[in-house]
């Protein structure tokens, strides 16, 4: 602001100055110009009267203050007469035989050479030969209008620069207490925040800057109001994961505690088995304990893969021989449930990627399994193989079954919720974990009634993971 004021008053002030030399160079030679009429109309009057030895003494009465020196000079350049002393007979070289006008450096005329040209009337006493009789030459005094030009820069530059204080003072002062001051205040409180800082207030302010500085105090208060709701979610956090950890490694030790004991029951109820008739009722019962026995075991090896997850042990291999096997599996459950699965008829071409082929076929065997629980009184399982954008891949599993409620599909990979009465809720909680180790993601989508689709989308390379493992 100060440098464009600057300018504004600069140029208006150098205009103004430019005007006033100026006037001053017209008034020079307007006073060049009187003087030198009046000397020449002197000096023909008297050469018409015969009084032209009378001259110097003519231009000595005529000579004021504001006028330097006066000569004639003839046209040869010889001074025949001068009011300063010491000049006659004095030459002058390049001599100007026409009207001349000379200016000093700022522009301002302070010296005039006049012919005085050989008219019929001057003829009476000079010959009729010459066109020039002499030059009149004219010079002011420096002194004057030098005082004059220093005195208007002088007053130029003052004017300026109390123009300058008298418009900017103010803006200034508004500047700082309306908008440089809070601002301030606004950018240390900013500054503060940024730090983690509570219980910062910003100063009130006029204008459009209390505007903002009000609502920045809203905005600090929500964000106040948000950091200690995230502080209270952070600590419930923190206590339901060591919460969840205790329970995790409770979980482990009571899953060991029961996975020997109960191979210990399994092998004693298949020797006692042997001693029974094969039309003895009591082979069903002790069938059905067997049955209920393994999906015990079953159960207690989710609960240790979830609470203590295999290290990854990955190669480059194709991903559609790990889907097959994975559907062998559950090929006589389909068949027996009336379950159609529909494998790509030409295997797309998709690159090598690089899993753990093991737990890859655990996660699409438990994507499969739920799919199948879905459809009870038979349907149709389809997977299909997609060569993925930026370097990955997707596997979609499709199924025709009841599908998911919406309320629960945001549920679904979470630990220990299921929608079955006798599952766990490990089995899409694990295959979680296992394909984010990966470096992917899965997700579901379903329509309630109609069946639901899970998608695997998997990097060609897998990335180290954080824990050391991949």
């Amino acid at each position: 602001m100060a440098g464009l004021l600057c300018i504004v008053l600069g140029a208006f002030h150098f205009r103004a100055y430019v005007e006033n030399k100026k006037q001053l160079a017209e008034e020079n030679a307007r006073r060049l110009s009187v003087a030198t009429e009046v000397v020449k109309n002197g000096l023909v009057t008297l050469m018409l009267e015969g009084k032209g030895k009378d001259f110097g003494e003519f231009i000595s009465d005529v000579t004021t203050g504001d006028l330097k020196s006066m000569r004639l000079i003839s046209p040869g350049g010889m001074v025949v007469s001068s009011t300063l002393d010491g000049e006659d007979n004095l030459r002058i070289k390049n001599l100007p035989l026409k009207a001349s006008t000379f200016k000093d450096p700022d522009g301002i005329p302070y010296e005039v050479f006049m012919p005085i040209y050989n008219e019929r009337p001057c003829q009476r006493c000079h010959s009729a030969d010459g066109q020039i009789i002499s030059v009149l030459n004219v010079e002011l005094a420096d002194k004057r209008t030098h005082a004059k030009i220093k005195e208007m820069r002088l007053y130029t530059g003052l004017k300026f620069l109390l123009n300058f204080l008298a418009i900017f003072g103010p803006i200034w002062c508004i500047n700082s207490k309306v908008i440089a001051t809070p601002l301030k205040d606004i950018s240390g409180n900013l500054k503060k925040a940024l730090r983690g800082e509570k219980n910062i207030m910003f100063k009130p302010a006029v204008s459009e800057i209390g505007e903002i500085s009000s609502d920045l105090n809203k905005v600090m208060g929500q964000m106040g109001q948000m950091r200690e709701k995230l502080e209270a979610c952070y600590t419930d956090t923190m206590k339901r994961m060591e919460k969840m950890a205790s329970l995790g490694e409770l979980a482990a030790a009571i899953a060991h505690e029961i996975k020997n004991p109960l191979a210990g029951i399994s092998g004693a109820i298949q020797v006692f088995v042997e001693d029974i008739k094969e039309n003895d009722p009591r082979r069903e019962i002790i069938k059905e304990i067997l049955s209920e026995i393994d999906r015990l075991d079953q159960s207690i090896k989710n609960l240790l893969n979830f609470a203590n997850p295999p290290a990854l042990i990955t190669i480059k291999t194709d991903i559609i021989p790990v889907i097959e096997r994975a559907r062998k599996l559950v090929a006589r459950q389909a068949e027996s449930q009336g379950v159609s699965i529909i494998m790509p008829s030409e295997n797309p071409v998709v690159q090598p990627v690089e899993v753990d082929p093991e737990q890859m076929q655990q996660v699409f065997l438990n994507v499969m399994l739920n799919a199948l629980h879905s459809m009870p009184s038979g349907g149709m399982l389809t997977v299909n193989v997609y060569p993925g954008e930026d370097e990955n891949i997707e596997i979609t599993i499709s199924d025709t079954g009841a599908g998911i409620p919406p309320e629960a599909v945001e549920s679904i990979f979470k630990p220990f919720f299921t929608t079955k009465r006798s599952g766990t809720g490990l089995g899409l909680a694990i295959s979680k974990g296992i394909v984010e180790k990966h470096g992917g993601y899965i997700s579901a989508e379903s329509q309630h009634g109609l069946g639901s689709t899970f998608h695997v989308i998997l990097p060609l390379r897998i990335k180290i993971a954080s824990d050391g493992q991949g």
